[in-house]
């Protein structure tokens, strides 16, 4: 009874108090659940104190660490998430962002003297299409000495997926490290050097400050922070804000996707808005989707 029990939402609350008001429909029942693991799954949706120590993972509902939102549906299990009710309805995904960090960079890269403008352009419609993986992976497959590389033997999903992790190495790492390495860095690096050189110089140059983790510190690289920054403004702090004012719906984000209830969805796709416009409006690229629409 206590897993499910509805509570009641107060349509005065804030963005951030929102996620205190969730908690799961009565089909949860229907997992194999074991009565000692009850306890511990009513825990994902319960308000934890707020902490700053640097060994807890995650602060409370209403924490905003000036990078991302942590609360309590950023906590439940993926498999627990379908069953989630928020204010009488099932919490659905209405949109995320494909490619998200990569979108997110193109904003810092426009304030950036260095960057190529004509480069930041091509840039802009490949992340915003989607396509940045599968197009490093086309590049792969013209590199005579990569023919008989394991990733081109791989389904295209693996590989993407594969090459998704490996850019994200290579988007940490300072030049000094890129130029010492093989293997697909290598070739990452050398793509981004024959196709988008300013975009290379600025993802392997970027800031770098000294932080304290646990004991020691260490260099960390601010471009993930920085891109995190302008994700939780577009995404909580915009594109929900206009879905509460011009239609009424109290939408909640986890990190680049944005969840709202299942008669929600309903009425909007009845009403054809689509919250991805929404989102490229509120970004507000040198390219719009109108464009990316037309290149595809």
């Amino acid at each position: 009874k206590e897993l499910t029990q509805p509570i009641i939402f107060d349509p005065n609350s804030t963005f951030e108090q929102r996620y205190s008001y969730l908690y799961f429909s009565d089909e949860i029942h229907n997992m194999d659940i074991k009565r000692r693991h009850i306890p511990t799954i009513i825990s994902y949706l319960k308000h934890q104190p707020a902490s700053h120590k640097e060994d807890e993972k995650y602060l409370n509902e209403e924490s905003y660490n000036e990078n991302r939102y942590y609360h309590s549906f950023h906590r439940t299990p993926k498999v627990l998430r379908e069953y989630v009710m928020f204010n009488g309805d099932k919490l659905v995904e209405a949109f995320d962002v494909h490619q998200c960090f990569y979108v997110l960079m193109c904003k810092l890269m426009e304030n950036c003297d260095e960057i190529d403008y004509d480069e930041l352009i091509k840039y802009e419609i490949l992340v915003g299409y989607g396509d940045l993986y599968t197009t490093i992976l086309r590049y792969f497959k013209t590199q005579e000495e990569y023919a008989n590389n394991e990733i081109l033997l791989m389904d295209n999903k693996a590989a993407r997926n594969y090459i998704k992790k490996e850019i994200q190495r290579w988007r940490n790492m300072l030049p000094n490290t890129v130029n010492s390495q093989d293997g697909i860095i290598k070739w990452i690096d050398m793509f981004y050097q024959t196709y988008f050189p300013t975009i290379r110089d600025f993802v392997l140059n970027y800031h770098i400050e000294k932080q304290k983790k646990r004991v020691n510190y260490c260099s960390v690289k601010l471009l993930q922070c920085d891109c995190i920054k302008i994700e939780t403004d577009i995404m909580s702090h915009k594109v929900c804000k206009r879905l509460k004012e011009e239609y009424g719906i109290y939408a909640l984000t986890l990190h680049d996707g944005v969840y709202i209830r299942m008669c929600d969805k309903k009425m909007l796709d009845n009403k054809g808005v689509d919250i991805e416009t929404i989102f490229w409006q509120e970004l507000n690229l040198l390219i719009d989707q109108s464009q990316l629409e037309q290149v595809v």
